[in-house]
């Protein structure tokens, strides 16, 4: 693959590099992402899934059942066993939830596939730095998964990660923002969370609008042509934020 153990990339150099302007410290990269405000339920409601996988995917554990074998489950987040998410948390989250919902790729198998790149870097490797480094030793080492076992296989994966990694946005080496899915969107990429806006919470993109403003907003009475004037969007984007916003209620 032509990686050097070891080695540096420079997205994850950059991560660290401090960028400051105006004095604003969501311009300081790798301070605001890592920082933990999710509680597991919001991080299930967000990202629509049950609490518990959250739990076990961030911390691992173990489950006992009276009629069938214990079940063992690995922590698949970077770093330690955690009780609250960052940022940082939600994005893995996402990636990870997509590779298992769509190709049914285990937890064990994404850790063990992490981990072979994360031997190239000296600097923590995330899920969402596919984006810029490490994917096509990230897919070699998904085996066993069948979706990997096979070079259309790998194709597949690789324009799948293409897609996912539209929804999780990094800049300048710092991951600014995900864009949750919303159930029967009309609008692109229409609502994203991003700890530089809203203090973390779901906005309409590009507007730092609350989703639960507009939905409070629209429940008072008023009409969705008037709340789209008012923010300069389409009214589909608001329509797909009402949507977003009471999924996750």
């Amino acid at each position: 693959m032509g990686h050097v153990r070891g080695g540096t990339h420079p997205h994850r150099q950059r991560r660290y590099d401090v960028v400051m302007v105006a004095g604003a410290i969501a311009e300081v990269p790798g301070v605001l992402e890592h920082v933990a405000n999710y509680t597991f339920a919001e991080a299930a409601r967000y990202l629509r899934m049950p609490a518990s996988t959250v739990r076990y995917w961030a911390k691992g554990g173990i489950v006992t059942r009276p009629d069938g074998p214990t079940i063992r489950f690995e922590q698949v987040l970077h770093g330690p066993p955690r009780q609250r998410l960052t940022f940082s948390d939600l994005a893995e989250l996402l990636i990870v939830r997509e590779l298992r919902e769509q190709f049914n790729v285990s937890p064990r198998t994404i850790r063990r596939a992490r981990a072979y790149v994360q031997e190239t870097c000296d600097q923590p490797w995330y899920l969402f730095d596919l984006a810029v480094y490490g994917r096509d030793i990230f897919i070699e080492h998904l085996e066993p998964a069948p979706i990997a076992a096979s070079r259309s296989g790998q194709m597949a994966l690789t324009g799948f990660l293409d897609d996912v990694l539209q929804r999780v946005e990094v800049k300048s080496g710092v991951l600014k923002r995900i864009f949750p899915r919303v159930l029967s969107s009309h609008t692109s990429r229409p609502v994203q969370i991003s700890p530089f806006v809203a203090f973390g919470y779901p906005t309409m993109a590009d507007t730092g609008v609350k989703v639960r403003t507009v939905a409070l907003r629209y429940d008072a009475g008023e009409e969705l042509d008037d709340i789209a004037a008012d923010y300069g969007v389409p009214v589909t984007m608001v329509r797909d934020a009402i949507s977003f916003h009471v999924a996750v209620a």
